[in-house]
Protein backbone atom coordinates (compact mmCIF):
# COMPACT_ATOMS: atom_id res chain seq x y z
CA UNK A 1 0.00 0.00 0.00
CA UNK A 2 1.11 3.54 -0.62
CA UNK A 3 0.51 6.61 1.46
CA UNK A 4 -3.38 7.60 1.56
CA UNK A 5 -4.56 4.46 0.15
CA UNK A 6 -7.70 2.21 1.86
CA UNK A 7 -8.02 -1.05 1.61
CA UNK A 8 -11.74 -2.82 1.85
CA UNK A 9 -11.57 -6.35 2.73
CA UNK A 10 -14.71 -8.84 2.04
CA UNK A 11 -15.12 -11.33 0.15
CA UNK A 12 -13.10 -9.67 -2.55
CA UNK A 13 -10.25 -7.00 -1.23
CA UNK A 14 -10.64 -3.59 -2.54
CA UNK A 15 -7.94 -1.06 -3.02
CA UNK A 16 -9.17 2.44 -3.11
CA UNK A 17 -6.87 5.93 -3.68
CA UNK A 18 -7.59 8.77 -1.33
CA UNK A 19 -8.73 11.31 -1.57
CA UNK A 20 -9.88 11.00 -5.28
CA UNK A 21 -11.64 7.31 -4.38
CA UNK A 22 -10.51 5.82 -7.15
CA UNK A 23 -10.48 2.04 -7.23
CA UNK A 24 -7.05 0.50 -7.80
CA UNK A 25 -5.74 -2.66 -8.60
CA UNK A 26 -3.50 -3.65 -5.70
CA UNK A 27 0.27 -5.32 -6.46
CA UNK A 28 0.62 -8.45 -4.67
CA UNK A 29 4.38 -9.22 -3.32
CA UNK A 30 5.58 -13.25 -1.80
CA UNK A 31 7.93 -13.30 0.79
CA UNK A 32 10.26 -15.54 0.11
CA UNK A 33 11.28 -16.51 3.85
CA UNK A 34 9.96 -19.73 6.04
CA UNK A 35 8.31 -19.32 9.47
CA UNK A 36 11.67 -20.49 11.16
CA UNK A 37 14.20 -18.05 9.85
CA UNK A 38 12.21 -15.98 12.39
CA UNK A 39 12.85 -18.16 15.45
CA UNK A 40 16.09 -18.38 17.43
CA UNK A 41 16.93 -21.99 16.81
CA UNK A 42 19.45 -22.98 19.37
CA UNK A 43 20.61 -19.75 20.03
CA UNK A 44 19.90 -17.41 22.81
CA UNK A 45 19.44 -14.28 21.42
CA UNK A 46 18.57 -13.39 17.50
CA UNK A 47 21.63 -11.37 17.94
CA UNK A 48 23.46 -13.90 18.26
CA UNK A 49 21.73 -16.29 15.79
CA UNK A 50 21.80 -13.32 13.21
CA UNK A 51 25.94 -12.97 13.81
CA UNK A 52 26.52 -16.53 13.14
CA UNK A 53 24.58 -16.40 9.62
CA UNK A 54 26.98 -14.16 8.29
CA UNK A 55 29.24 -16.61 6.61
CA UNK A 56 26.02 -17.71 4.32
CA UNK A 57 24.74 -14.06 3.50
CA UNK A 58 28.35 -13.31 2.41
CA UNK A 59 29.20 -16.79 0.32
CA UNK A 60 25.00 -16.25 -1.54
CA UNK A 61 26.22 -12.35 -2.43
CA UNK A 62 29.85 -14.34 -3.80
CA UNK A 63 27.76 -17.23 -5.71
CA UNK A 64 23.94 -15.21 -7.27
CA UNK A 65 25.30 -11.05 -7.26
CA UNK A 66 26.78 -11.50 -10.08
CA UNK A 67 24.04 -10.08 -12.36
CA UNK A 68 23.26 -7.21 -9.92
CA UNK A 69 26.70 -6.14 -9.04
CA UNK A 70 26.99 -5.69 -13.27
CA UNK A 71 24.23 -3.56 -13.65
CA UNK A 72 24.70 -1.28 -10.52
CA UNK A 73 28.48 -0.74 -11.42
CA UNK A 74 27.10 -0.04 -15.23
CA UNK A 75 24.55 2.93 -13.69
CA UNK A 76 27.50 4.52 -11.37
CA UNK A 77 29.71 5.04 -14.58
CA UNK A 78 26.58 6.11 -16.94
CA UNK A 79 25.76 8.65 -14.04
CA UNK A 80 27.28 12.28 -13.82
CA UNK A 81 27.52 12.40 -10.63
CA UNK A 82 26.38 9.43 -7.53
CA UNK A 83 25.38 10.34 -4.26
CA UNK A 84 25.09 7.31 -1.27
CA UNK A 85 23.36 7.72 1.72
CA UNK A 86 21.87 6.04 4.92
CA UNK A 87 21.45 5.99 8.11
CA UNK A 88 22.82 5.08 11.51
CA UNK A 89 24.55 1.26 10.59
CA UNK A 90 23.86 1.98 6.58
CA UNK A 91 25.74 5.38 6.65
CA UNK A 92 28.49 3.46 7.79
CA UNK A 93 27.91 1.19 4.96
CA UNK A 94 27.67 3.90 2.47
CA UNK A 95 30.59 5.58 3.75
CA UNK A 96 32.80 2.55 3.86
CA UNK A 97 31.78 1.96 0.40
CA UNK A 98 33.31 5.68 -1.26
CA UNK A 99 36.35 4.05 0.46
CA UNK A 100 36.05 0.99 -1.64
CA UNK A 101 34.97 2.99 -5.05
CA UNK A 102 37.95 5.01 -4.56
CA UNK A 103 40.46 1.92 -3.77
CA UNK A 104 39.47 -0.35 -5.69
CA UNK A 105 37.72 1.00 -9.11
CA UNK A 106 39.57 4.14 -8.73
CA UNK A 107 35.65 6.11 -8.92
CA UNK A 108 34.93 9.46 -6.62
CA UNK A 109 31.13 8.72 -5.11
CA UNK A 110 29.74 11.08 -2.51
CA UNK A 111 28.19 10.38 0.81
CA UNK A 112 25.81 11.79 2.90
CA UNK A 113 23.96 10.77 5.96
CA UNK A 114 20.80 10.55 5.40
CA UNK A 115 19.19 13.64 7.52
CA UNK A 116 21.79 15.92 6.08
CA UNK A 117 21.14 14.92 2.60
CA UNK A 118 19.47 18.32 2.08
CA UNK A 119 23.05 19.98 1.72
CA UNK A 120 23.35 17.99 -1.43
CA UNK A 121 19.85 18.32 -3.07
CA UNK A 122 21.41 21.58 -5.19
CA UNK A 123 23.61 19.05 -6.73
CA UNK A 124 21.39 16.69 -8.19
CA UNK A 125 19.97 16.88 -11.83
CA UNK A 126 18.65 14.33 -13.90
CA UNK A 127 21.79 12.64 -14.67
CA UNK A 128 22.44 11.90 -11.05
CA UNK A 129 22.34 8.92 -9.63
CA UNK A 130 21.40 8.20 -5.50
CA UNK A 131 22.02 4.79 -3.94
CA UNK A 132 19.82 4.52 -1.02
CA UNK A 133 20.92 2.18 1.50
CA UNK A 134 18.08 0.69 4.77
CA UNK A 135 17.82 -2.72 5.89
CA UNK A 136 14.20 -2.00 6.68
CA UNK A 137 13.44 0.52 3.92
CA UNK A 138 11.39 2.40 6.12
CA UNK A 139 13.93 5.09 7.29
CA UNK A 140 12.30 8.37 7.45
CA UNK A 141 15.28 10.43 6.97
CA UNK A 142 16.48 8.01 4.14
CA UNK A 143 12.87 7.82 2.52
CA UNK A 144 12.39 11.48 2.42
CA UNK A 145 15.78 12.53 0.69
CA UNK A 146 14.76 10.20 -2.37
CA UNK A 147 11.37 11.31 -2.60
CA UNK A 148 13.06 14.96 -3.53
CA UNK A 149 16.02 13.27 -5.08
CA UNK A 150 13.00 11.77 -7.66
CA UNK A 151 11.33 14.89 -8.01
CA UNK A 152 15.01 16.10 -9.59
CA UNK A 153 14.35 13.45 -11.98
CA UNK A 154 17.39 11.45 -10.55
CA UNK A 155 17.76 7.92 -10.71
CA UNK A 156 17.13 6.52 -7.50
CA UNK A 157 18.91 2.55 -6.61
CA UNK A 158 17.74 1.10 -3.33
CA UNK A 159 19.55 -1.30 -1.25
CA UNK A 160 17.34 -2.66 0.69
CA UNK A 161 16.54 -5.87 2.72
CA UNK A 162 12.90 -5.62 2.83
CA UNK A 163 11.05 -6.60 -0.44
CA UNK A 164 7.94 -4.36 -0.93
CA UNK A 165 9.02 -1.43 1.42
CA UNK A 166 8.52 2.40 1.10
CA UNK A 167 11.90 2.66 -0.13
CA UNK A 168 12.07 -0.57 -2.42
CA UNK A 169 8.64 0.78 -4.24
CA UNK A 170 10.39 4.68 -4.29
CA UNK A 171 13.69 3.14 -6.40
CA UNK A 172 13.58 2.74 -10.14
CA UNK A 173 16.30 0.03 -9.35
CA UNK A 174 16.55 -1.99 -6.40
CA UNK A 175 19.18 -4.91 -5.41
CA UNK A 176 17.68 -6.80 -1.96
CA UNK A 177 20.34 -7.32 0.21
CA UNK A 178 19.23 -11.13 0.65
CA UNK A 179 19.94 -11.15 4.53
CA UNK A 180 17.11 -12.72 5.77
CA UNK A 181 14.80 -11.82 8.59
CA UNK A 182 16.59 -9.72 10.94
CA UNK A 183 14.94 -8.94 14.30
CA UNK A 184 18.17 -7.70 16.70
CA UNK A 185 18.18 -4.17 17.14
CA UNK A 186 21.84 -3.96 16.43
CA UNK A 187 22.41 -4.49 12.78
CA UNK A 188 24.71 -7.91 11.93
CA UNK A 189 23.89 -9.51 8.60
CA UNK A 190 22.32 -6.87 7.40
CA UNK A 191 25.44 -4.68 7.46
CA UNK A 192 27.28 -7.27 6.12
CA UNK A 193 25.14 -7.68 2.83
CA UNK A 194 25.61 -4.12 2.29
CA UNK A 195 29.45 -4.25 2.38
CA UNK A 196 29.58 -7.22 0.57
CA UNK A 197 27.79 -5.83 -2.24
CA UNK A 198 29.46 -2.64 -2.49
CA UNK A 199 32.69 -4.14 -2.61
CA UNK A 200 31.93 -6.86 -5.14
CA UNK A 201 30.17 -3.69 -7.40
CA UNK A 202 33.72 -1.87 -7.19
CA UNK A 203 35.33 -5.02 -8.36
CA UNK A 204 32.85 -5.20 -10.96
CA UNK A 205 33.77 -1.71 -12.08
CA UNK A 206 37.44 -2.42 -12.34
CA UNK A 207 36.70 -5.38 -14.20
CA UNK A 208 37.73 -8.00 -11.31
CA UNK A 209 34.62 -9.54 -10.24
CA UNK A 210 36.30 -12.57 -10.12
CA UNK A 211 38.45 -11.78 -7.63
CA UNK A 212 35.97 -9.50 -5.76
CA UNK A 213 34.16 -13.12 -5.01
CA UNK A 214 36.97 -14.64 -4.18
CA UNK A 215 37.84 -12.18 -1.89
CA UNK A 216 34.46 -12.43 -0.27
CA UNK A 217 34.57 -16.17 -0.40
CA UNK A 218 37.59 -16.01 1.69
CA UNK A 219 35.99 -13.54 4.19
CA UNK A 220 33.12 -15.71 5.04
CA UNK A 221 35.61 -18.31 5.67
CA UNK A 222 37.34 -15.96 8.09
CA UNK A 223 33.89 -14.90 9.68
CA UNK A 224 33.41 -18.93 10.29
CA UNK A 225 36.46 -19.47 12.03
CA UNK A 226 36.42 -16.56 13.99
CA UNK A 227 32.46 -18.09 15.53
CA UNK A 228 34.51 -21.26 15.93
CA UNK A 229 34.62 -22.48 19.93
CA UNK A 230 38.33 -21.59 20.22
CA UNK A 231 38.22 -18.23 18.70
CA UNK A 232 35.16 -17.34 20.93
CA UNK A 233 37.23 -18.33 24.02
CA UNK A 234 40.07 -15.98 23.07
CA UNK A 235 37.22 -13.12 22.45
CA UNK A 236 35.69 -13.67 26.06
CA UNK A 237 38.95 -13.53 27.84
CA UNK A 238 39.68 -9.93 25.66
CA UNK A 239 36.55 -9.98 27.44
CA UNK A 240 37.34 -10.11 30.36
CA UNK A 241 40.18 -7.75 30.04
CA UNK A 242 38.21 -5.12 28.89
CA UNK A 243 34.87 -5.03 31.00
CA UNK A 244 36.20 -2.71 33.27
CA UNK A 245 37.68 -0.71 31.13
CA UNK A 246 35.08 2.42 30.95
CA UNK A 247 37.43 4.12 28.69
CA UNK A 248 39.37 2.98 25.81
CA UNK A 249 41.34 5.23 22.86
CA UNK A 250 42.41 3.71 19.63
CA UNK A 251 46.10 5.60 18.76
CA UNK A 252 47.68 6.24 15.05
CA UNK A 253 50.91 7.58 14.16
CA UNK A 254 48.96 10.29 11.53
CA UNK A 255 45.66 11.97 11.96
CA UNK A 256 43.07 9.60 10.87
CA UNK A 257 39.36 10.68 11.04
CA UNK A 258 37.96 7.20 11.09
CA UNK A 259 40.08 6.40 14.54
CA UNK A 260 38.20 9.54 15.67
CA UNK A 261 35.00 8.15 14.96
CA UNK A 262 35.95 5.03 16.13
CA UNK A 263 36.97 6.82 19.38
CA UNK A 264 33.47 8.60 19.82
CA UNK A 265 31.59 5.36 19.21
CA UNK A 266 33.61 3.98 22.01
CA UNK A 267 33.03 6.63 24.36
CA UNK A 268 29.10 5.59 23.20
CA UNK A 269 29.86 2.43 24.16
CA UNK A 270 31.16 3.10 27.28
CA UNK A 271 28.93 4.95 28.59
CA UNK A 272 26.16 1.91 27.59
CA UNK A 273 28.56 -0.41 29.35
CA UNK A 274 28.23 2.13 32.47
CA UNK A 275 24.48 2.00 31.78
CA UNK A 276 23.82 -1.67 31.49
CA UNK A 277 26.06 -2.04 35.12
CA UNK A 278 23.73 0.29 36.64
CA UNK A 279 20.68 -1.92 35.63
CA UNK A 280 22.89 -5.35 36.38
CA UNK A 281 23.19 -4.01 40.22
CA UNK A 282 19.94 -3.03 40.13
CA UNK A 283 18.33 -6.18 38.97
CA UNK A 284 20.27 -7.96 41.52
CA UNK A 285 19.33 -5.94 44.24
CA UNK A 286 15.88 -6.85 43.07
CA UNK A 287 16.44 -9.98 42.73
CA UNK A 288 15.33 -10.12 39.06
CA UNK A 289 16.35 -11.58 36.30
CA UNK A 290 18.80 -9.44 34.08
CA UNK A 291 19.52 -10.64 30.31
CA UNK A 292 22.32 -8.65 29.70
CA UNK A 293 24.17 -11.11 27.38
CA UNK A 294 27.28 -9.15 27.14
CA UNK A 295 28.04 -8.66 30.69
CA UNK A 296 27.67 -12.41 31.31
Amino acid sequence: MEDNDMVILGKNLKLIRLPEGKVATPVFHTIDWEFKEVQKGKHKHFLLKEIYEQPLVIENIALHYTEDTKQLSKRIEDAFGTFMLGCGSASYAALAGTYLFSRIAKKHVNFSIGSEFTYLEDYLTPESLVIAISQSGETIDVVEPVEKAKKKGSQIVALVNVLGSTLYRQAHHRVLLGAGVEKAVVSTKSFTAMVAILLLTAYTMAKRQDEGKEFLRQAANNVRAILQDSYIKNIKQLRENLINELDLFYKSKKKDSNLDRLNSITKTSSTIVRTAKIELEYSKYKGLDSDIPFLK
